[in-house]
């Protein structure tokens, strides 16, 4: 996994020059013994809320004209990690100026969502974002992950059920029509419940995988490794779809 850098983003005379960064330099392996070895991972900053108010300042009145230099950028980015099969991007869910630029320099993209009102409300605003990007940079949706699920008797809520089928058919009126031909009638990739586990790794200042045991089902709920095993699977045969498609 990449998360992409963003030094020097926000200065719009640095977009048309990025041969002369090396991104290279700020990859780096995963401080942690379990994590798999051909895992990479760029740092993440908190800077990135104060990051998009600067390029929303470049971009005010004459700085308009670069705009298509800050797509530009942020695909060459990307096409600077050749070593690379995929490369997953970590975007707030918001229309951020990175975000947008984001979007458009990727091939797929993949909501994370809370089965709830608000989230059957915001992720058809998503979509209907991404169809304004022209068609030749669009991304295509690869589903979605229901996240922090409240399980009784085995499935979810009855709450959630409700608002993960009303998240379905709001969206499927935006969907590409390839989109509608890969997804078909099961858009979701994939379910992680509410598991202390989770809340224990997010709570710790160090973060380390290996004092963890993502293998472990409590209450009968599926375990992490279960539930990231499935994601994985599915996300990549509806890519090899796609492909195969386009």
């Amino acid at each position: 996994m990449l998360l992409i850098p963003t030094t020097n983003v926000e200065e719009a005379t640095k977009w048309t020059k990025i041969t002369e960064t090396d991104f290279q330099n700020y990859i780096f392996p995963p401080n942690d013994s379990i994590a798999p070895k051909n895992l990479h991972v760029v740092r993440g900053s908190f800077d990135v809320d104060e990051l998009d108010m600067d390029i929303a300042q470049t971009l005010a009145g004459d700085g308009s004209k670069y705009v298509e230099h800050l797509y530009l950028y942020c695909k060459q980015m990307l096409n600077s990690f050749k070593d690379y099969d995929y490369i997953i991007i970590d975007c707030p869910p918001n229309k951020m100026f990175l975000t947008q630029a984001m979007l458009r320099a990727s091939s797929f993209y993949l909501p994370v969502t809370i089965p709830d009102a608000i989230s059957v409300y915001g992720m058809p605003r998503l979509l209907r974002w991404v169809k304004k990007i022209p068609a030749s940079e669009r991304p295509l949706l690869l589903g979605y992950v229901l996240n922090a699920l409240n399980r009784h008797g085995g499935g979810m809520v009855v709450s959630q059920q409700t608002s993960e089928a009303d998240l379905f058919k709001n969206i499927r009126r935006d969907l590409e029509k390839v989109e509608t031909e890969v997804l078909g009638d099961g858009p979701c990739v994939g379910e992680l419940p509410r598991l202390d586990i989770i809340a224990r790794f997010l709570a710790s200042k160090k973060h380390k995988l290996e004092r963890l045991d993502f293998s472990r089902k409590p209450s009968g709920q599926p375990s992490v490794d279960e539930c990231m095993e499935e994601i994985t699977a599915t996300v990549l045969k509806r890519i090899k779809d796609y492909r195969a498609k386009i």
